[in-house]
């Protein structure tokens, strides 16, 4: 079973970062973000093929997790890799929006949740 909630959208960042963002009211644009012009997040369906493609150089993730009504008017479902829909933010992203986090491993075929460690947050 996975440990991702369906009707959720997630945010990938390594612990550290995490652990700085609990004490930020918005979360930061990464630089992909700012040239972008919205915050990527994913699916739980899209999550671990996205740490694959844009965090391989990290060991140890997490995948912080809020309700896809959280965003409001400012979510908007955009065609992404392979014309998927992927979810993106236009505008703040509150801290508060996330009450659920996965960490995630990384091993030779890619990114794992590791088992029984998701939390409430």
């Amino acid at each position: 079973m996975s440990p991702f909630r369906e009707g959720y959208l997630y945010r990938l960042c390594c612990p550290a970062q995490w652990d700085g963002l609990r004490k930020c009211e918005h979360v930061p644009y990464s630089p992909d973000d700012a040239h972008d012009g919205f915050f990527h997040m994913s699916t739980p369906v899209q999550v671990l093929e996205t740490a694959a493609k844009h965090y391989a150089m990290h060991p140890k993730l997490v995948a912080i997790g809020c309700p896809d009504s959280a965003p409001g008017e400012l979510l908007k479902w955009e065609p992404s890799r392979g014309g998927a829909l992927f979810p993106h933010v236009y505008g703040d992203v509150l801290t508060e929006w996330f009450d659920h986090l996965v960490p995630l491993i990384k091993q030779a075929d890619g990114y794992v949740p590791v088992p029984g460690a998701e939390e409430n947050i």
